[in-house]
Order: C-alpha cells, then structure tokens, then sequence
C-alpha cells in the first residue's frame, strides 16, 4: 500500500485543552496559513458563510475501540467505529463544517 504524506496549509489555534466531541460549538479558532500558502488562495472566502475543514489532531492519543456504545450510552447497541460519529477513530484526520468570522 502506498503511503500517504500530508502538508499543513495552515494551523489550527484555540483554548481548548481535550477533545470535546459534539459540544464544540462555541469553541473560537483561528486560523493560520503556513508560509507557502500565499493569501491570494482565499481571495473572495468571504462570499462563502462556511467552510469545511479538515485537519489532522496531532494533539489527540486516546487508545482506538473499534466497536462501542455510540456516545458512551449504554442503552444504545455495540456498533463498529465506522458506523457512528466517534473521535476516537483509526486515524486522526477529522473534519467539521464552521461558520466563518472574519477579523
């Protein structure tokens, strides 16, 4: 299998301290271009009133379950980490969709 390499474009900043799953949504995060990446690239992003990010944790190392009670409820099923929305997955490449706020 062939290896995948990534290169930031940009940088990620924020408070928070851990994970926090679906109750993030009052986290502020800032958003910082690495040096090659000239401004130009999101000339007009302000038309837009969201972007989808997808990022890299490099911060998160929690150990991986491959199946369990989706957020941590006993009284829903065992399903595979594939079949719900946990953090704690495979890999650590996310994503989310975030409004934007322009400063």
């Amino acid at each position: 299998m062939k290896e995948v390499r990534l290169q930031p474009i940009a940088f990620v900043k924020n408070s928070s301290l851990s994970p926090t799953g679906d109750h993030c949504g009052e986290i502020v995060s800032e958003i910082k271009l690495a040096e090659h990446i000239p401004r130009v690239a999101f000339s007009n992003i302000e038309l837009f009133s969201h972007l989808e990010i997808i990022f890299f944790n490099q911060a998160y190392d929690q150990q991986i379950m491959f199946a369990a009670h989706p957020r941590e409820n006993i009284s829903y099923p065992i399903i595979g980490i594939f079949a719900q929305r946990k953090k704690d997955r495979p890999n650590h490449n996310w994503s989310l969709l975030s409004r934007i706020n322009f400063t």
